[in-house]
């Protein structure tokens, strides 16, 4: 695993090798491990690696820090997967710059992402924010909705802990290396998280809390939920660039209505001014996001009927609020026709999806 993760690393670590290119670049050629430190690179024939790139990566024997790298992830125990990897979060590879690849702590399930909520807001919440959050949390918690954050001070701390009060599984964004705890006062919740859930980071271990971090890892935040709700935040804060996120990965959002003289209530209240969805009560967020507490009380029973192609489909509709056009689908499965119509007509057979007019479908949650 770890010449695996050192080849990864090396690669995203070359000035101009963003996620996306590596991401293209490992599609096309797989088993990055066994040719990353060839000096006759088979990426010369890529137009789209100058030849700069190429010289780096050849004059490059590890990445940097790479001793101090390899023994924070042995020491943690630090788990790895990559956006070609099984356990990578299907949803998150529906957005426009999914990360290459991912540390954890703790355990990534399937049914995660069938069933998740981004749940942000600012970091001196106000008493009434602070209830709310409490509540409407804990009611969706026990409808078994997964809870995704930040783990930062405030209102992500509360939804955490709401989550796991409830017995639901619970997943934090870090913005820095997944071995460090930040804020080093949530340690507990972290530990916590981890028993009941998962810790994820974009950065390598050993990246320390940086200001640049946390905007970029909210794209994630946003990235593996259904739809994002933003409880309580300021005009310029960090809970409104999840919620622009949210928007651009076209997903819902919501907002719960707040003092109209608070600082930190103005994002909130400018969300619902511009269309977001108002929250009053648990139930406004199951409604909008098609979901039942009737069936969501069997689903995971319901999700062993699928297959694995069968699951991978049905995430995929899951991931988008609106109907889906079949070639659409075509392209981010990556199937053929013929496959992509047999596993169509099953998900509408066993129940779990449905066409509409113009060749579109939409998955039955």
């Amino acid at each position: 695993m770890l010449n695996k993760i050192r080849a990864w690393i090396k690669l995203t670590s070359i000035n101009g090798i963003s996620s996306t290119r590596a991401i293209k670049i490992v599609k096309a050629l797989p088993e990055l491990q066994n040719w990353i430190d060839d000096h006759d690179s088979p990426l010369s024939e890529f137009s789209f690696v100058s030849k700069q790139m190429l010289d780096s990566l050849q004059q490059m024997a590890d990445p940097p820090q790479w001793s101090k790298i390899a023994g924070l992830i042995e020491q943690y125990e630090l788990k790895f997967v990559t956006f070609f990897d099984d356990e990578y979060p299907f949803i998150l590879k529906t957005i426009p710059d999914p990360p290459a690849w991912l540390f954890y702590q703790g355990n990534l399930q399937e049914s995660d992402f069938t069933r998740s909520l981004a749940i942000v807001g600012t970091r001196k919440p106000s008493s009434y924010a602070i209830t709310q959050c409490k509540k409407i949390t804990g009611e969706l918690a026990r409808q078994q909705m997964v809870i995704v954050s930040g783990m930062a001070y405030g209102i992500d701390a509360v939804a955490h802990r709401a989550a796991l009060d409830n017995g639901s599984r619970t997943i934090a964004v870090m913005g820095t290396g997944i071995e460090q705890v930040y804020p080093p006062e949530h340690r507990e919740l972290a530990e916590d998280i981890k028993r009941k859930g998962a810790l994820i980071s974009q950065y390598i271990p050993g990246s320390i809390a940086n200001i640049w971090n946390f905007p970029n890892r909210n794209r994630i935040i946003s990235g593996l939920s259904q739809a994002t709700w933003v409880v309580e935040g300021g005009l310029k804060s960090g809970s409104l660039i999840t919620a622009r996120y949210a928007q651009d990965h076209n997903r819902p959002v919501f907002a719960l209505p707040a003092d109209i003289t608070r600082e930190t209530s103005e994002g909130s209240n400018h969300l619902i001014r511009e269309g977001a969805f108002p929250v009053l009560e648990s139930s406004d967020i199951l409604q909008v996001m098609g979901i039942s507490k009737s069936n969501l009380a069997d689903s995971s029973l319901k999700m062993d009927s699928l297959n694995d192609l069968e699951k991978k489909i049905y995430q995929i509709l899951l991931s988008q609020s609106e109907e889906v056009q079949f070639d659409q689908l075509l392209v981010i499965s990556k199937l053929k026709i013929s496959e992509l119509s047999t596993i169509i007509l099953s998900l509408e057979l066993k129940g779990f999806a449905e066409k509409a007019p113009g060749n579109r479908i939409f998955a039955i949650k």
